[in-house]
């Protein structure tokens, strides 16, 4: 998770790059490169805000030391300021050994937490994002740290744009093996379109990612699926059932029926993003203008010649 992070456009399931630097017009977002750097300045930095205890026992062998430093670099997080915030080295340092792997619920909790408060209060950029989603993803299916891992998932998506935020989960989820984090990124995805709306996604990725989630064996990611698109299905209108018409009859009724519950109903207001000015590991770039519609998904039909 902690992996060097190249400059320029991340990978991700679409290789949109810079969708997440468009906004709605009116607003402006700018992109600003942030670069990595090294774990022993990341330590000195987060040093220099962090109480002694913070750093001595993040890997302490007794589960209620870790809990006791997770506690407290809470309470520290929360009074910092945002001017002397140090995101990336806070975050790398809750990447630090055990980092994801702790397996102490309740010392995991408050670290996912912490992610969550770091990305809403600080100036949290893509090159922080890269260090900590692949462990939210790991724990998003998780029973007890599940709702967490989503919180600190919404917290990025609102620093870093949910385009470039939502590739970025649906490729790691989709690159591993587990059904539940799977059909829980799907989940976490239909709530996030609802609550930041549709502009600036990569269509033509979703559907990809949809198609592979259809085609599980399990249940559950499949019906997550069907329902990531009734909320697709909202902005995008009856166009969507083009790319879908090749499924199972079965599967393809259950996607005609969740359309169906769809009819007639209109989208909510975003209540979330394209309010904030953004830092990414990206080069400086006026955000661009873009249409509120979905409804370009039309172009990504293949065509005929009549």
């Amino acid at each position: 998770a902690g992996g060097p992070v190249k400059k320029g456009k991340p990978a991700s399931a679409g290789g949109v790059g810079n969708t997440g630097t468009k906004a709605k017009k009116g607003t402006e977002v700018k992109e600003i490169f942030e670069p990595e750097l090294s774990i022993e300045m990341c330590e000195e930095k987060a040093s220099a805000v962090l109480p002694e205890v913070c750093i001595q026992q993040l890997d302490s062998g007794n589960w209620k030391e870790r809990l006791a430093c997770m506690e407290e670099f809470q309470k520290a997080v929360e009074l910092m300021d945002k001017t002397e915030m140090p995101c990336q080295a806070l975050v790398r340092m809750l990447a630090k050994k055990p980092g994801w792997k702790e397996t102490n619920f309740q010392v995991m909790q408050i670290k996912l937490h912490i992610v969550a408060l770091v990305a809403q209060k600080g100036t949290f950029s893509k090159t922080s994002a890269q260090i900590v989603l692949d462990g939210l993803v790991d724990k998003i299916g998780d029973v007890k740290c599940g709702s967490n891992a989503k919180e600190a998932l919404t917290a990025i998506a609102e620093a870093c744009q949910l385009p470039w935020t939502a590739e970025q989960v649906m490729s790691m989820a989709f690159s591993q093996k587990n059904p539940k984090n799977q059909s829980e990124t799907l989940n976490w995805l239909s709530n996030a379109i609802k609550e930041f709306g549709f502009t600036g996604l990569n269509v033509k990725a979703f559907i990809s990612n949809v198609r592979t989630a259809l085609a599980a064996t399990n249940p559950a990611v499949r019906t997550s699926a069907i329902t990531l698109l009734g909320v697709m299905f909202l902005y995008v209108g009856p166009p969507l059932r083009m790319f879908f018409e090749d499924e199972k009859p079965a599967l393809l009724s259950q996607i005609d029926a969740e359309f169906e519950k769809m009819q007639g109903q209109t989208p909510t207001a975003a209540t979330r993003g394209n309010t904030r000015h953004t830092i990414g590991n990206d080069d400086g770039e006026e955000g661009e203008e873009q249409e509120d519609s979905g409804n370009d998904v039309v172009d990504l039909l293949p065509r005929a010649d009549i």
